[in-house]
């Protein structure tokens, strides 16, 4: 997965990704794609769109179109199954519902008679894509369909884009681009000055909003970016020169001072302790990459409260 603007490769011929991953933390970043968040274990600090929710083993966490998301959850000792579907596949016009409210708990989803159908979907789906037998799209189609359209008509998270959130979506569409920006010159020197222009705000009010929208100071948040690129050039077997300034850094010194101020040692440190299915991070950066996931979740219980 590409960070920022999040593109991904399906492995299948319809739009739906689906995945389980334990103790995971992603950076801020957004996709065309709606995404469902299912809470196996544990619990899960998940912030859509501005909106910060603390979701427990049973509770849903929806992100819609071009919402802002991000987690720092490694250390809740939990385990999150993921969906993420193309909203054409739920109805033409899906795209046009926003949410009001990104968190259902599981006590509500129980009061609605909801819970069994998304532990249903999430087992049925992942088992689909997994052994993609014949007419697993169209099975795979219908209850995502189901399942949207029971969140729409038993709950009120779901509703018709309203004009008065224009402006809101205005800022968003802005820090979208500008996300996408920082992920293709992360190199260069970005200032805060010159992002801030980008937007047609004003330094002081663009560092309040940025923050508001990532959960991040605008440096933090392009240092994160940075490290991010670091790491996966450090997989590689790049020279530690060649890396500090290929990702922005002006020498070795400041590299190795951010990088560990992400990761808690140094590269070379970094390099002696890690592996390729685990990376420990003790600071604010996505993980998903190269983070070994789990793909047992078809036919286990997906809810476990302990």
């Amino acid at each position: 997965m590409d960070a920022f603007f999040e593109t991904r490769q399906y492995d299948s011929g319809i739009k739906v990704w689906h995945k389980s991953y334990k103790d995971l933390h992603f950076i801020p970043h957004w996709h065309p794609e709606y995404e469902l968040i299912y809470v196996m274990k544990g619990q899960a600090k998940i912030t859509v769109d501005e909106k910060t929710v603390f979701a427990e083993a049973g509770d849903l966490v929806l992100c819609s179109s071009g919402d802002i998301h991000y987690s720092d959850s490694d250390y809740m000792n939990n385990e999150l199954a993921f969906l993420i579907f193309d909203p054409l596949i739920i109805h033409d016009s899906f795209n046009t519902y926003q949410l009001t409210n990104p968190h259902l708990s599981h006590q509500k989803l129980h009061q609605l008679g909801l819970d069994e159908l998304i532990q249903n979907t999430f087992q049925m789906i992942g088992r689909e894509l997994m052994e993609q037998r014949d007419y697993h799209e169209e099975l795979i189609r219908s209850q995502l369909q189901k399942l949207c359209f029971s969140l729409i008509r038993q709950t009120n998270h779901l509703v018709l884009d309203e004009p008065s959130q224009n402006k809101h979506k205005d800022n968003l569409f802005k820090f979208q681009e500008l996300l996408y920006y920082i992920e293709q010159h992360y190199n260069e020197d970005i200032s805060l000055d010159d992002a801030a222009e980008m937007t047609n705000f004003s330094p002081s009010y663009f560092s309040t909003l940025f923050k508001q929208h990532t959960g991040y100071t605008f440096v933090k948040y392009v240092n994160a970016i940075r490290i991010e690129r670091a790491i996966s050039m450090l997989h590689k077997n790049y020279n530690m020169t060649d890396i500090a300034f290929e990702c922005g850094f002006n020498n070795s010194r400041n590299f190795n001072r951010v990088f560990k101020e992400f990761t808690g040692v140094t590269p070379t440190a970094y390099l002696k302790t890690s592996t390729t299915n685990q990376i420990t991070i003790k600071s604010n950066i996505r993980k998903s990459a190269i983070q070994a996931h789990t793909d047992d979740f078809v036919n286990k219980t997906l809810v476990s409260r302990n």
